[in-house]
């Protein structure tokens, strides 16, 4: 989802290709293929920093599984700490991203 002139759009990407998000855009990413989506973020130490502090472990081979309530939390409160604008769930929906 990108921010143009004022409204949003989703943009469809396919495997091997690129999209710049400027600094301060508010945008969102959604994988709808049933495969597994591999992204490489190439971006700020500021937010480096942010990714590592509210990432986890994973075990490939393992599902992942949907964040508790308490990883959530922890997401929030990090994103407020960075000043990171986080979606509604009205902005959510507005955009097709169902949250429950």
């Amino acid at each position: 989802m990108s921010e143009r002139e004022g409204s949003f759009e989703w943009l469809d990407m396919k495997r091997g290709e690129f999209v710049h998000v400027p600094s301060n855009a508010r945008h969102a990413w959604q994988n709808t293929s049933s495969e597994p989506a591999v992204q490489l973020i190439i971006t700020t130490p500021k937010l480096g920093r942010f990714l590592q502090e509210v990432a986890r472990p994973i075990t490939p081979g393992i599902p992942l599984l949907p964040p508790t309530p308490d990883e959530l939390q922890h997401f929030m409160r990090t994103a407020a700490k960075y000043d990171y604008w986080v979606g509604s769930p009205a902005e959510n929906a507005a955009i097709g991203i169902p949250m429950s």
